[in-house]
């Protein structure tokens, strides 16, 4: 549905239904991408990379030779896929506390903000407007800075996750 901000800049809004759906938008938006531009990923949730990992790979391998950038805050849970990000180039990396874990992500590209829910049939919900996404980015830098920048350390006996600094 095409919507009028205040400002007169138009929007809008769409639902994408299944990992069909969500594969599709998300290719759309990289295409749309720049090189030097950076998508920023808040609260990327194991249980995506567990069942989209293939997918993901190749998404960012193509997100590098087009040089694009990658600022990505991983639930504390998806410890074995933001180690995985941290080797390629372009991406940096940071973890949500222990008690912040969600199966949703948030997607912010320069003139649109993603939100995924990982259901059992997921959906995706895409908002194209500049204002919103300028907004979205501002929230992401603010958790940016209160997220985890510590090498994280694992303890499969207390299936926790905890940090030491660099």
């Amino acid at each position: 549905k095409l919507l009028r901000s205040l400002s007169g800049e138009k929007r809008t809004a769409e639902i994408y239904e299944g990992f069909k759906g969500l594969r599709n938008i998300r290719e759309q938006l990289l295409a749309e991408l720049k090189s030097g531009d950076t998508l920023m990923v808040l609260g990327a949730p194991k249980i995506a990379n567990e069942k989209w990992e293939r997918w993901f790979l190749n998404f960012h391998k193509r997100r590098i030779e087009r040089k694009i950038k990658l600022e990505i805050i991983y639930n504390s849970d998806a410890l074995k896929y933001g180690e995985i990000r941290k080797k390629m180039k372009l991406t940096t990396v940071r973890y949500l506390p222990n008690n912040l874990v969600s199966p949703n992500w948030v997607d912010v590209f320069p003139t649109a903000v993603l939100f995924v829910a990982v259901l059992e049939t997921p959906i995706a919900f895409l908002i194209r407007n500049k204002e919103l996404a300028e907004s979205f980015a501002s929230y992401f830098k603010l958790m940016w800075k209160s997220s985890i920048n510590q090498e994280p350390i694992y303890s499969e006996k207390e299936n926790s996750l905890s940090f030491t600094k660099k």
